[in-house]
């Protein structure tokens, strides 16, 4: 005997947050895995957004980013690099119809994924990332893949949940 315990009709609920967390999971990990992990000298974002039913991914600051237009602001999967942060946020901006990031949530704690936690977190934006990746964002990291050291985040971009 088969029994489903899914209580939701497939035709009222396309996205779930188990199905939105594993588009998310997948574009961040291709994006990881698509390009190296070089971080040299970067010209501005190009930032191009793709409409996925419900979920906008962006792409083009550093790394894949998935965004969600939300009732007190939109919810941002990972951040990009920093240098790209302003034209991202004003492209999830944009994009959403949100005056406002009320929510990031770091994958990891690799620059490319929290280059926009700082202005997040000054406009007082919620980010959200594993005590993992919070204990690497709040500490000094020496790291051969980024050829040294990366200093802690300051205090506005830390994770202030997990």
């Amino acid at each position: 005997m088969s029994r489903s315990t899914d209580t939701t009709p497939a035709t009222k609920n396309q996205f779930s947050r188990r199905r939105f967390l594993q588009v998310a999971a997948g574009l961040s990990l291709g994006g990881a895995f698509g390009r190296g992990y070089a971080i040299g000298a970067q010209t501005p974002a190009k930032i191009t957004a793709t409409d996925l039913g419900g979920l906008i991914l962006l792409q083009g600051a550093g790394c894949n980013v998935i965004a969600m237009r939300g009732k007190d602001g939109a919810l941002m999967i990972d951040g990009g690099l920093a240098a790209n942060a302003d034209a991202l946020l004003k492209a999830v901006k944009e994009r959403t119809g949100n005056p406002r990031i009320h929510t990031l949530v770091n994958t990891h704690w690799h620059p490319e994924q929290t280059g926009a936690n700082e202005a997040v977190g000054r406009e007082g934006g919620v980010i959200f990332a594993h005590e993992k990746t919070k204990m690497y964002e709040s500490n000094t990291v020496t790291s051969v893949t980024f050829q040294g050291r990366l200093a802690p985040l300051p205090p506005a971009a830390a994770s202030s949940r997990r």
